[in-house]
């Protein structure tokens, strides 16, 4: 089976500390061409700034922030990321690069 399309959902909560390690972990280790959703609960979030930065410094046009359409909480998260997607393949990364993309 081949992926033409990658569409990886970072659910966060304040992951400032964690997500532009993990952002760049994702670009060095992900080689097919995918779109990364973040999505957040609440406008105050500071992963926002830091994900906003990335986008900025890098002109990632493949990055985005997404406010969760459903209210807070994880499954309301990825609930909204896998709304975004009409096809392809969706992979759940957690914000802290607990996951090896490597594999």
């Amino acid at each position: 089976m081949t992926c033409d399309s990658l569409h990886i959902v970072i659910p966060v909560y304040n992951e400032a500390e964690n997500i532009e390690r993990t952002l760049h972990e994702i670009e060095g280790k992900v080689t097919i061409p995918h779109r990364i959703f973040s999505i957040y609960d609440f406008d105050a979030d500071n992963t926002l700034p830091v994900v906003a930065k990335f986008i900025e410094e890098h002109k990632a046009t493949n990055v985005f922030l997404v406010k969760n359409r459903y209210g807070d909480g994880v499954l309301n998260a990825l609930r909204t990321g896998f709304d975004l997607v009409d096809d392809g393949v969706v992979l759940v990364v957690m914000a802290d690069c607990a996951d090896d993309l490597a594999v």
